[in-house]
């Protein structure tokens, strides 16, 4: 939709480092999946950032009786400071985590020397996550 509003021409998404995608691809990826999580009005979606506004995590939702950080990337590149400061902070004690990127579907226990599990789901997909929680 964000897409569509601004007249982008698909050739940006499909040329191989469109500068203009390059530098808005992040954000056009946390609006897709904030766009398919919208989908159950009823979820409650929240963002949290650290005190000193060097971390943040682009989505929180409450959901199965559980607080979930949900980390967008919009390539294949994972690494996340971000999330792996609220994973362990002390007072979340986050029992599931999502990354949703350009790569497949797995899932990585104790991440970060905790007892969280990290799900990797794609980004096609952020919109299954409760049926992939189960």
């Amino acid at each position: 939709m964000l897409s569509a509003l601004t007249a982008l021409d698909p050739r940006v998404y499909l040329e191989p480092n469109n500068a203009i995608f390059n530098h808005y691809k992040g954000v056009l990826a946390e609006q897709f999946a904030l766009q398919e999580l919208r989908n159950d009005e009823r979820l409650p979606i929240y963002f949290w950032a650290n005190d000193t506004n060097r971390a943040e995590i682009e989505f929180v939702l409450q959901a199965n009786n559980k607080i979930i950080p949900v980390e967008v990337k919009s390539g294949k590149n994972i690494k996340s400071e971000s999330l792996r400061s609220y994973v362990t902070k002390k007072d979340f004690a986050a029992e599931i985590a999502i990354r949703s990127s350009l790569l497949n579907y797995g899932t990585v226990s104790n991440i970060y020397n905790t007892e969280c599990t990290l799900y990797d789901i794609p980004l096609y997909m952020i919109g299954e996550f409760k049926r992939i929680l189960g």
